[in-house]
Formats: structure tokens, C-alpha cells, sequence
């Protein structure tokens, strides 16, 4: 999945918006909102996003 799909999901318009999120640039992270429809894009809780490996 690229990041433009993933951001169309969460209702951004701009991938460079998810990348900036998906590697913490410029200290911009997701909100809630964000975080429920991805675990919803997923299949996953929200508590999954956060387990690191």
C-alpha cells in the first residue's frame, strides 16, 4: 500500500502529509481520528500501532 493510499484513507489529501507523520518529521504526529481509521485500514487495534518489534 503506498503512503498516498494510506493518506487518502485517513482523509488527507498528500502523502508528504503521512510521511511527515509516519517518521515524526518536523514533531507532527496523528491524532485519534487518524490513528481509529488506520487500525481500521489495517485490521488492527489501535494498541498494535503502537507495539514496536
Amino acid at each position: 500500500m503506498s503512503q498516498l493510499e494510506a493518506a487518502l484513507f485517513i482523509e488527507q489529501k498528500a502523502p508528504g502529509f503521512y510521511a511527515n507523520m509516519e517518521n515524526y518529521v518536523h514533531e507532527k504526529h496523528f491524532n485519534l481520528s487518524h490513528l481509529f481509521r488506520l487500525s481500521k485500514l489495517f485490521g488492527a487495534s489501535i494498541e498494535e500501532l503502537f507495539k514496536e518489534e
